[in-house]
């Protein structure tokens, strides 16, 4: 059939009809625009320099902008004379020689902005994609995440978390899971105070970079130069010491910790203990972890600036950074509205809950309390080069010396993708999946902590935790970055669960095997009675052994634990103890040539030789008013021995013969220069002395105490 001409001009009159109802109606062109966030590259020959940018029309018209450059460690430098005339843009950076220029176009989609990037006469192009900023993308990236969070708690039996994310000076999480008190289920917060451990040794070295940006004190002088009567037991050690050896584990010495642990020494009197505690390496021969070190490094801030290394840290870092919330000691923590409290994984694998441990002395170590809220302020200062808000808290190259190595830390790699250990100023350094990581851990008793800062990405993460010895902070950490970071995904909870199913494995059978090492049917040599007393070393100080319903008990730094007998002369720290510190200990007395029991050899670190404690005289044997009573005259064949007293020392005169006497033990004195000779006094039943038994290699000879006139 033809159609007639005027049906085909109404059928095209309905069709365009319809597509003027299909279709909407075409919008205005959208004008050009800077504002938001860019990201981009500038085409140097051979390589994309990255920078990103953002732009901001205020209220009068006028457009202010910034540009940070990451390689370049450049961050939020001002963009000025920034104009926009259609779809032309121009502007420059503040305060970089060069007269830096960029001159661009931007795209009809408002996606891209591309033109030449113009410095000290030379022309690059330059191409950057508007989009969301990294925070934003962290975000987005991030949801979802909790449910990993609470899975980690659950599979690794820890009671609470705090987790903190910082991407780009802003803060994209900052939240609490699980519990901070499990017998109530008292959730954790962002506020819940935490112990952090040792990630408070990133707190000393910062205010060290302070005093040192201050002129102050100098990384590489001598500490013996700020502090004169500084000592370690190497002598060469002790001239050569610096303040950078102080905070990169490098003095040589072992970690010696059960020299402070639970102790109740000042840091003045840790500090003079050093002298006696042996190294097993010369001095920056080899990465050792040390805390002592940085309870030096502490102690040398108080020398300085004549204030507590509390008052130091608060006034130079707490307060700048916001961080009001935060404390030094686990006692004021107690007194916080929102605190979390310790717990620990007994051998049945349930959690307990087990008491606070005071480590004040040693807070330069590791005493600070935090919030992963107030952290979060910590992190976006590491993020900026040392400034928080505008303000610079530190330099920043001093801020970046905290992130280059000082110390090579690791062996051959075990892990691919996390290797090329290192050891900066108060943060390990690594490499993580490709990215520039610094970071630190943090464990005292029922806590676990993990700092972490990736300078180059801008990122930073802080996860702490109410169980001590756990992996959940690092694993968590670990799987934010590679969400973050847009990585190909591992699962770090299922690989880390099984290796912990099997290091259990393995400990219940060695735990099943431990008797191997115990030789049977054997006896001490001694009645237990003879073992009773005080032993001493002058840098570990007092081991004391009490005979308690019939058993022997050691007690070191008020930890106290029965003993049962192992073999021979060696005993064991039981099981049961209330506190459990020196579980498994093995403890060994042995006898002088007299047969007295005269030392107790412990291991305290296994990187040295075991630890010797003689045997402290009785306390009486100290005091005068005992002393006094065993001065007199006595009759040594036909020789007359004068006992007496000089100030509260004891002296034997003998003819043409002049000894101090030096306590030993019951009412035994040696006598001081002569080795195998000592004076042993007879007490009668009222106390009083009547004997003199002098022992010599030759035999014993007995003077008796002439009546008084």
């Amino acid at each position: 059939m033809r159609l007639t001409r005027s049906f085909i001009v109404v059928l095209r009159s309905g069709l365009a009809l319809a597509l003027l109802v299909l279709l909407p109606a075409a919008s205005p062109a959208q004008e050009p625009t800077l504002e938001g966030h860019w990201e981009g590259a500038i085409e140097v020959p051979g390589t994309k320099l990255e920078v990103d940018l953002d732009f901001e029309l205020q209220e009068d018209g006028a457009w202010k902008g910034d540009i940070s450059i990451p390689a370049q460690g450049a961050k939020d430098l001002e963009l000025f004379d920034i104009s926009l005339e259609g779809d032309s843009a121009t502007f420059k950076i503040s305060g970089v020689p060069g007269d830096p220029i960029f001159s661009g176009t931007v795209s009809e989609d408002g996606a891209t902005l591309s033109g030449d990037f113009t410095q000290g006469g030379q022309s690059i192009p330059f191409k950057l994609i508007s989009g969301e900023n990294a925070a934003a993308k962290a975000r987005a990236a991030l949801e979802g995440f909790d449910e990993i969070v609470e899975k980690a708690l659950a599979e690794f039996n820890v009671p609470g978390l705090g987790l903190a994310i910082v991407v780009d000076d802003e803060v994209v999480l900052a939240r609490g899971y699980g519990y901070r008190n499990v017998e109530e289920q008292i959730p954790v917060t962002a506020d819940t105070l935490f112990a952090i451990g040792s990630c408070s040794k990133a707190f000393t070295t910062f205010m060290i970079g302070e005093l040192v940006d201050d002129g102050v004190l100098e990384w590489d002088r001598p500490v013996i130069e700020y502090m004169p009567d500084f000592r370690l037991y190497d002598d060469h050690a002790t001239r050569s010491l610096t303040v950078r050896d102080l905070v990169t584990h490098r003095s040589g010495l072992p970690r010696h910790d059960a020299i402070w642990y639970n102790a109740t020494y000042s840091r003045k009197e840790l500090v003079e203990r050093l002298q006696y505690l042996q190294p097993f390496t010369d001095l920056r021969e080899r990465y050792h972890y040390q805390n002592l070190m940085y309870l030096t490094a502490g102690y040398l801030i108080e020398q300085v600036t004549d204030m507590s290394w509390e008052q130091a840290i608060k006034e130079a870092i707490f307060e700048p950074l916001g961080m009001d919330g935060s404390n030094f000691s686990v006692e004021d923590s107690k007194e916080s509205s929102d605190f979390a409290w310790p717990y620990r994984e007994n051998k049945e694998d349930k959690l307990e809950r087990i008491p606070f441990r005071n480590i004040d002395a040693m807070g330069p170590a590791g005493s600070i309390n935090a919030s992963v809220a107030q952290m979060s302020n910590w992190l976006r200062t590491q993020i900026n080069d040392g400034s928080f808000e505008g303000q610079k808290i530190l330099q920043p190259a001093t801020a970046r010396e905290m992130f280059t190595p000082q110390t090579i830390t690791g062996g051959y790699p075990s892990n691919p993708e996390i290797f090329l250990s290192t050891y900066g100023l108060g943060w390990g350094l690594q490499s993580y999946r490709g990215h520039y990581r610094a970071q630190h851990g943090g464990g005292i008793d029922g806590f676990t902590a993990m700092t972490t800062v990736l300078p180059l990405d801008r990122v930073g993460v802080v996860a702490l935790s109410n169980r001590g010895g756990n992996g959940v902070p690092e694993l968590v950490t670990r799987s934010a970055l590679d969400l973050i970071l847009d990585l190909e995904p591992k699962d770090w909870l299922g690989e880390s669960l099984e290796k912990l199913k099997k290091a259990k494995e393995a400990a219940k059978e060695a735990e099943t095997k431990k008797e191997m090492a115990r030789v049977k049917r054997t006896r001490p040599s001694h009645d237990l009675d003879d073992y009773v007393g005080e032993y001493e070393h002058p840098g570990y100080g007092i081991v004391t052994i009490d005979l308690e319903r019939g058993d022997l008990t050691a007690t070191y730094n008020r930890i106290s634990n029965p003993l049962e007998h192992w073999h021979y002369d060696t005993f064991n720290a039981a099981e049961g103890a209330k506190d459990p510190a020196l579980e498994g200990t093995k403890m060994l007395f042995r006898n002088n040539v007299k047969g007295d029991v005269a030392e107790l050899v412990i291991s305290m670190d296994p990187e040295v030789d075991d630890i010797t404690f003689a045997r402290k005289p009785a306390a009486r044997l100290f005091d005068p008013n005992f002393l006094a009573g065993l001065t007199g005259v006595y009759e040594l064949n036909s020789q007359q021995a004068t006992i007496a007293l000089q100030g509260e020392v004891l002296t034997l005169s003998l003819p043409g013969q002049f000894y101090e006497l030096i306590p030993e033990r019951g009412t035994e004195f040696r006598l001081k220069g002569l080795s195998g000779f000592s004076a042993e006094f007879v007490l009668d039943k009222k106390g009083k002395a009547t004997e003199i038994n002098f022992h010599q290699p030759n035999g014993v000879f007995t003077a008796t105490r002439k009546d008084e006139d």
